[in-house]
């Protein structure tokens, strides 16, 4: 659980949540904050490109930095985020999520992985998944 006393200045952070303009000044009300003092590497994260779905194994595998990385998505909470469009403003064009499973993955979509190193795998907890806005309508 992350701790009021983990968000500092100068820290940036990835935040999916609503914007509530009811006072009179606009409150963010988050379901999920990532916190990145830098990037984030080694045991606990994987970053990259999705190479490789095996839906059988339950399995991705994803391009990183440092080369190819198997990550085991067996008991993830997969959460597919909408970027927010080019130069929008509005609610309609902010970031957007929803629940996903590996069905909707697709090659070539940036991921971001948090567990740990397992023996064969990276064994995820959270995916979280960039697709394009649309893939969030309907879900």
């Amino acid at each position: 659980m992350l701790e009021r006393e983990a968000i500092l200045e100068d820290v940036s952070a990835a935040v999916d949540g609503v914007i509530s303009r009811e006072q009179t000044e606009a409150e963010l009300r988050a379901a999920l904050v990532v916190l990145d003092e830098e990037t984030p590497s080694g045991p606990d994260f994987v970053d990259g490109e999705i190479i490789g779905i095996d839906t059988v194994g339950q399995t991705i595998t994803v391009a990183t930095s440092d080369g190819q990385e198997c990550v085991d998505v067996s008991a993830a909470e997969i959460i597919l985020e909408s970027p927010p469009a080019e130069g929008g403003a509005d609610a309609e064009e902010a970031v957007g999520s929803s629940a996903g499973t590996i069905t909707d993955l697709e090659v070539d979509q940036q991921v971001s992985a948090f567990g740990a190193q397992a023996r064969a795998c990276f064994a995820a907890e959270t995916l979280v998944v960039t697709v394009e806005p649309e893939s969030l309508r309907g879900s």
